[in-house]
Parts: structure tokens; sequence; C-alpha cells
């Protein structure tokens, strides 16, 4: 179970540094004044939007490294409070 933890840590934190690397990204073009995807709108509407879902991933992702690691010590915390 440890290197099952360790694996999804891992992971939950590569996808931390996409959503991070997209908001700057996003951030850039919006200072910019271009687009970071071409999906029709203006482009200062789709890059606060673009930004808007990068922060709340990039929330998301923290409570899932928080929760995969509250998880390990709620475990270690029953076997210590088992008879």
């Amino acid at each position: 179970m440890r290197y099952y933890r360790k694996r999804i840590i891992r992971a939950l934190i590569v996808l931390l540094v996409i959503f991070v690397f997209v908001f700057f990204t996003s951030y850039a073009q919006f200072k910019k004044g271009t687009l970071i995807f071409d999906l029709g709108m203006p482009y200062g509407l789709e890059n606060i939007i673009v930004m808007f879902f990068s922060i709340a991933a990039i929330a998301k992702v923290v409570f899932e490294i928080s929760s995969v690691e509250s998880s390990k010590d709620f475990k270690k915390r029953v076997k210590l409070e088992a008879p």
C-alpha cells in the first residue's frame, strides 16, 4: 500500500505542475492579448476561463494530496487504537 500511495502522490504532483504551467501560460497570453486556445471566444474571456479552471484544478489536486496523506494518518491512528 505504501508504494501505491507514493505513486498516487507523484502522479498528483505531476498534474499540479501541469495545471500551474497552463495557468501561467494563460496569464502570459492574457497580458499579451493573444489566445492560448482558439475556441472562438474573445481572448480575455477565454484566458480568464482557462485561468479559473486551472485554479480550480490546482485546488482539487491539493485536496486530493491532503486526503491521501490524511488517510495514511487515519489508518495509523486506527491501528494504534485497536485493542
